[in-house]
């Protein structure tokens, strides 16, 4: 199966596309869709909506794993993460994709296979040993979005069942 994982983010989206094979995983492809140099933010909002329609038309994932955004102090921009999300969401459904939805501690749990507090850099190490990776894929946004597609596929293994919405 293929899954998408997404890190949502104001100026870097985040993904990656893995494979997974009785429980082996392979990177397809991961990177960053850069709304930086945008200072029109519906202009993100149109790029983050076509790039990601792209990928998922080009590469076909089965599923796609969106972290969910937690914000503390900066309401401003957490409601505009939120914006994206929602257009992340949009583009996924319009192709009758799975979606999952992963807290970032799912993710720390489904990775490392506690729930303790271990650093992102802990879990970045696993997944380029999962992935039999030289380096740590960069930015931290494409690595943090792989993790999210690898512990998106444990999910829907433990779940057994792949519903629209997990």
């Amino acid at each position: 199966m293929r899954f998408l994982g997404i890190d949502p983010g104001y100026s870097l989206l985040g993904f990656g596309i893995v494979d997974e094979e009785s429980e082996t995983f392979s990177l397809v492809k991961a990177g960053v869709i850069d709304t930086s140099s945008q200072q029109d933010f519906n202009q993100k909002l149109v790029i983050i909506y076509s790039s990601l329609s792209s990928l998922i038309s080009e590469y076909k994932p089965d599923m796609v794993c969106v972290e969910e955004i937690f914000f503390g102090k900066n309401v401003k921009t957490g409601m505009k993460v939120a914006q994206m999300v929602g257009v992340v969401k949009l583009a996924v459904l319009q192709k009758n994709i799975t979606l999952v939805g992963i807290t970032p501690s799912e993710v720390k749990r489904l990775i490392v296979g506690s729930k303790g507090k271990h650093p992102k850099v802990q879990i970045q190490n696993l997944v380029r040993m999962l992935l039999r990776l030289n380096e740590i894929p960069k930015p931290d946004d494409c690595a943090d979005a792989i993790a999210v597609a690898i512990a998106g596929a444990s999910k829907a293994r433990v779940c057994r069942v792949l519903p629209k919405q997990l």
